[in-house]
């Protein structure tokens, strides 16, 4: 996981042609079109393979953290920054101990809860890593460990994905055939 900024830019927009939708329908039936997204064109989401920002802020919306401070919101102050006693009444103590701990068995129940969700990348939000960009991380690591990341660089992958980007299957060594 490099920290910093690649200083790499492909030379056009970006391209990617999926494997996923590619072969029969599961019923003998024709093959599936091909998925084609290109960068700019297809739709506005963000090219999935720039580099992005690694760093975020370790309280950004969607973080262990954040979604922590989330839990215990209403425990301790209320929603407009004033102190929480639990009770509007000062004169009911009693009650208003009761109340706090019952605030603080929700408060409990709602990070338990978020704990047993808890995934390596909420591990490296709470360092200011971006979520998104840790699980490209592992992703492109997973597929270098598998081999697949190196046999999606090979010719004749680029052979059969230029072959469904323009509608034919194309396998090395074989005439092409229309989808």
């Amino acid at each position: 996981l490099a920290l910093g900024s690649v200083e790499y830019d492909h030379s056009g927009p970006t391209v990617l042609v999926s494997d996923e939708n590619v072969g029969d329908d599961g019923a003998g039936g024709e093959m599936v079109n091909p998925r084609v997204w290109i960068e700019g064109e297809s739709d506005d989401e963000r090219c999935p393979v720039r580099d992005g920002t690694p760093l975020t802020s370790p309280l950004a919306n969607g973080s262990l953290l954040a979604d922590l401070v989330d839990a215990t919101k209403g425990t301790f102050f209320e929603e407009d920054g004033k102190k929480n006693n639990g009770s509007a009444s000062t004169t009911n103590i009693g009650g208003g101990l009761l109340s706090y701990a019952g605030n603080l068995g929700d408060v409990a129940a709602k990070v338990t809860g978020r704990l047993q969700s808890l995934t390596p990348t909420d591990l490296a939000s709470v360092l200011g890593i971006d979520k998104k960009f840790a699980e490209r991380e592992a992703k492109i690591i997973q597929s270098i460990a598998s081999g697949e990341g190196l046999a999606d660089h090979m010719e004749d992958k680029y052979y059969s994905s230029m072959g469904r980007a323009t509608g034919f299957i194309a396998v090395a060594g074989e005439p092409l055939q229309e989808f």
